[in-house]
């Protein structure tokens, strides 16, 4: 099995915040539980290019985001 991770587009972010769901304890992922995380990561702006979904063949198995902070000298 390979997988492919790639800059999450526009539609992956609205399939993934309006059709991804998770059962109790895990409820607090569900991105419509939090009117203003939603708004930010529905907005490619706030996302900026730390957002990336996987792909396992064509379908989108997940996603994960980092943010690269230049060490202070």
């Amino acid at each position: 099995m390979s997988y492919i991770l790639q800059p999450m587009t526009q539609e992956q972010a609205e399939d993934i915040a309006y059709n991804w769901h998770y059962e109790e304890p895990y409820s607090f992922y569900n991105m419509e539980a939090d009117k203003e995380d939603l708004e930010e990561f529905l907005d490619p702006v706030c996302r900026k290019d730390e957002y990336y979904v996987v792909m396992e063949r064509e379908k989108l198995i997940g996603f994960f985001s980092f943010t690269f902070v230049a060490p202070q000298v």
